[in-house]
């Protein structure tokens, strides 16, 4: 990069060598574009979880900042009809709606509370410690976050809260 901040041409064939584009791989990018453009012209919950996803994402955030964003495109993703226990909802929803099996989704489940709590935390002024495991929690709820958005995003209309925890196949 140059000193501006811009990728110059001599750095071309090291990205490009990082990252392995196929034909598949770019009509797939293009056939989620222009799903994303239609939904979240309709959705801006949707919008919200896409947005503060990336900015979860990003290095320049400490910890606590990429656990907000996260937690705020997870409540985009899954609390949008619901205002109470808001914890237990989120992760029950987002287990439900993600998981295929019972252990998949008592992954999500525990993964996605002890985000919510921690971001929790986050967001009421606690130090958040950058230590490994809040890392690993941070990056596997990063994941769940990035796989509700895909299905999300593949799903014709939005799953009502009580038919997805009711096993509503989807």
């Amino acid at each position: 990069m140059d000193g501006l901040g811009f990728i110059s041409t001599r750095d071309l064939p090291h990205l490009i060598d990082s990252i392995n584009f196929t034909q598949e791989t770019i009509d797939q990018a293009r056939d989620f574009y222009n799903i994303l453009i239609a939904k979240i012209q309709s959705n801006l919950g949707l919008n919200t979880a896409i947005t503060r996803w990336i900015k979860s994402k990003e290095s320049k955030y400490s910890i606590t900042d990429s656990l907000i964003e996260l937690r705020t495109a997870l409540e985009s993703l899954y609390l949008n009809d619901m205002n109470r226990e808001l914890r237990f909802r989120l992760a029950i929803k987002g287990a439900w709606h993600i998981g295929q099996c019972f252990e998949r989704r008592k992954f999500n489940f525990e993964t996605l509370s002890n985000t919510y709590k921690l971001s929790s935390k986050a967001e009421h002024g606690s130090n958040i410690p950058i230590d490994d495991r809040n890392k690993k929690l941070l990056k596997k709820a990063q994941n769940i976050c990035r796989e509700g958005i895909l299905k999300r995003l593949r799903e014709e209309k939005e799953i009502s809260s009580n038919d997805l925890v009711l096993g509503i196949k989807s």
